[in-house]
């Protein structure tokens, strides 16, 4: 199922003058259908820091 992931844009946006603070944003969809899919664990690569999506796919 994997595979057929798509993650869709996502966005790191870095605050002026603050240290080391990140927004991440993004959409989980199915790469076929387009579907959200809910519940995905989404992390930063090489890090315990994540999220799960929405119902939306939304992280």
């Amino acid at each position: 199922m994997l595979a057929r992931l798509l993650v869709a844009c996502g966005v790191l946006a870095l605050a002026p003058g603050a240290l080391a603070q990140a927004v991440v944003t993004g959409r989980v969809v199915d790469a076929e259908t387009g579907a959200p899919l809910p519940g995905v664990h989404v992390y930063l690569s090489g890090t315990t820091t994540g999220d799960v999506t929405d119902r939306g796919g939304a992280y």
